[in-house]
C-alpha cells in the first residue's frame, strides 16, 4: 500500500481488521501514509482504534514538483491505443 501511495503520488489510508475469524488471523496495524512512503499514522495489531491523521499538503506539492508525472503525460502517444480497445 505504501508502495501505490509513492508510485501515484497521494496520501493513502490502508485499513486491516484486527481478531481471529476461523484460522485466520488479523493483525490490524492499518495506516496513513503521505505520498513519499511515510507513516503519519499507524494503529495497533491488537485492539480496536480510529486513526486520525492530519494532511500536510506541502508535502503533496513537493511530491508533485519533485515527479511532475501529470505533466509528462503525452496522450498523443497513447490515443491509439485506446481507440483500438473501444472497437
Amino acid at each position: 500500500m505504501i508502495g501505490h501511495a509513492v508510485a501515484n503520488g497521494i496520501f493513502i489510508a490502508a485499513a486491516n481488521r484486527i481478531g481471529f475469524e476461523g484460522l485466520i488471523t488479523f493483525y490490524g496495524s492499518s495506516f496513513v501514509a503521505d505520498p513519499l512512503g511515510n507513516k503519519i499514522k499507524q494503529a495497533s495489531r491488537d485492539k480496536s482504534e480510529v486513526l486520525v491523521a492530519e494532511l500536510n499538503f506541502e508535502t503533496f506539492a513537493f511530491f508533485r514538483n519533485l515527479f511532475p508525472l501529470l505533466h509528462q503525460r503525452q496522450p498523443q502517444n497513447y490515443g491509439h491505443i485506446l481507440n483500438k480497445m473501444e472497437q
